[in-house]
């Protein structure tokens, strides 16, 4: 990643640092005008008289005035004329405006005694690219053309989500994910872009997708694109909207449970002949609870568990989400039981990384030390350092910030014809790992 470094004489140094090495830095969000300084003007230490290089200026002063010695601008820090940098950067743009310390947001077109008025309808809103730069910041300021600060994400986000018609919630951090691929996609309505084909580039992070880049294929093959790898990647996941929950009730019919199975066990498709070898009781199959709940619909990156809540009647619901594309923080999100599942009680990144998409991992929730609070183990079954199916164990008193334990078994990499649980085999204090090997087993049995 390409950072500008404020120097002791006020001017700027152009510094390249590693994934693994990266600074606190600002970030900023701002529209394009002419003359913009570019990243071979700050290679070859011109640009300083281009009516872009003002923007520069302010933010590194800004930067400098919070703290913070590097900065990130666009125009200049990256190398367009490298089609694998410009790709590269493009596809991490998302993260990098998330782990930003500070995202300046300097508005050309509001001057410091503006109206309301004149900031809803500046240009920076009507842009494809500052959508993302807007919902990936944690912290984000608003400043004038002065360079004066005129609020924050914060402190306007009402009148931002009357802007954008983006709800409060996506602007408060909650995770995309949440939102449907349709909503998603109807933030952008009436935001443009200079190449046609950077409306769909510019959506990349917002669905947590990577691809490549290919200037001339025009808008309409580009959103194809897009739309296949979300497809791939979200198999259509989507969130029930509150509106239909009703309805969504109003047409699961119900089902007799018990007299389909009774039908069942006499027929002879591999189950008993003799209903009296099961002992049928009525009240196993009845619904105590059908309700839709807070999380929308998942997919095959979600690990769904559940553990004992302060509602003793009602377990929360844990999704664990892992992500198929990059190096991601894997999320858990808690599902109030006491609230009929109707709110999240939690939702947080871990430490914990999906990092490959040839590792396959397993979840499972168990008391590792015997402090009363549900641990989260991840099992990694391969792909690992320890040529071995390891375990990761986060702390659930911590919310799940902290690891336990991270080790590698007497267990080899494993696949996916195992599946994993945690429990207490003997009378001892500490849960054991069980592996229940599905298929391919030596004795055609599970």
């Amino acid at each position: 990643m390409h950072l500008l470094q404020r120097q002791a004489d006020g001017s700027f140094q152009l510094v390249y640092r590693t994934p693994n090495n990266i600074p606190p830095y600002a970030i900023l969000s701002h529209t394009w005008e002419a003359e913009e300084v570019t990243f071979r003007d700050m290679v070859e230490g011109i640009g300083t008289t281009k009516a872009g290089y003002r923007k520069i200026s302010f933010c590194g002063k800004q930067a400098a005035s919070e703290g913070l010695q590097f900065f990130w601008v666009d125009t200049c820090c990256i190398d367009k004329d490298s089609s694998a940098e410009l790709t590269e950067a493009i596809n991490s743009m998302f993260r990098w405006y998330r782990n930003a310390a500070k995202c300046y947001v300097y508005l050309e077109d509001v001057s410091a005694d503006s109206s309301a008025e004149k900031f809803k309808k500046s240009r920076w809103f009507t842009r494809g690219w500052t959508l993302q730069e807007m919902l990936a910041s944690k912290c984000v300021e608003f400043f004038s053309t002065e360079g004066q600060l005129i609020g924050s994400k914060s402190s306007r986000v009402q009148e931002i989500a009357e802007i954008t018609r983006i709800p409060t919630e996506a602007l408060q951090g909650r995770p995309l994910s949440y939102f449907s691929v349709e909503q998603r996609m109807l933030w952008t309505k009436n935001r443009e872009t200079t190449l046609e084909e950077d409306m769909a580039y510019s959506l990349l992070g917002i669905f947590d997708i990577h691809m490549p880049l290919i200037y001339g294929e025009g808008k309409e093959r580009a959103f194809k694109r897009l739309r296949t790898e979300i497809k791939y990647d979200q198999e259509n996941t989507a969130v029930m909207p509150l509106e239909n929950a009703q309805g969504w009730l109003d047409t699961t019919i119900d089902k007799d449970v018990l007299e389909y199975s009774r039908q069942r066990l006499s027929d002879n498709n591999g189950w008993s002949k003799h209903e009296e070898d099961v002992a049928l009781r009525s009240d196993f199959f009845k619904f105590v609870l059908r309700t839709p709940t807070a999380l929308h619909e998942t997919n095959k990156h979600f690990k769904l568990l559940m553990r004992n809540s302060n509602d003793k009647r009602r377990p929360d619901l844990i999704a664990v989400k892992k992500t198929g594309f990059g190096e991601r923080s894997i999320e858990v999100h808690v599902v109030s039981g006491a609230s009929h599942y109707s709110n999240f009680s939690l939702q947080i990144a871990t430490p914990l990384k999906y990092q490959s998409l040839a590792a396959q991992y397993d979840f499972a929730l168990s008391d590792w030390n015997g402090d009363g609070t549900s641990d989260l183990f991840m099992i990694k079954k391969n792909n690992t350092g320890t040529n071995s199916t390891e375990v990761h164990i986060l702390s659930g008193a911590s919310d799940f910030q902290d690891t336990m334990l991270q080790l590698g078994t007497v267990l080899d990499e494993t696949d996916e014809t195992f599946a994993f649980g945690m429990g207490r085999w003997n009378a001892g204090d500490t849960p054991d790992l069980f592996a229940i090997k599905k298929s391919k087993t030596g004795t055609n049995t599970t």
